[in-house]
């Protein structure tokens, strides 16, 4: 016998298993290290997306951007900026 038929052997014999549901679909997330001021103002981003003043709100490359009830972003820097934004 030679060696293609053996691997071929070898794969059709190996059980097949279900994947389930949502195979394939899960979401990935990524924690960005922010600083703890940087930090702060996402939480109370979150907080305001929970609480539905804003959009949305996400970090990238160290800043927070958060999306206001028009659809704008806007980039906070400080609390101020923050509550100016919405």
């Amino acid at each position: 016998m030679n060696n293609t038929t053996n691997n071929e052997e070898a794969a059709t014999s190996l059980p097949q298993m279900d994947p389930g549901p949502g195979a394939g679909r899960q979401a990935v997330f990524i924690n960005e290290d922010l600083t703890s001021s940087k930090a702060k103002l996402l939480w109370q981003a979150r907080q305001a997306k929970r609480d539905s003043k804003i959009n949305d709100c996400w970090s990238t490359n160290g800043n927070v951007l958060i999306k206001d009830k028009h659809n704008r972003v806007h980039h906070i820097k400080v609390l101020p900026d923050f509550e100016s934004a919405y």
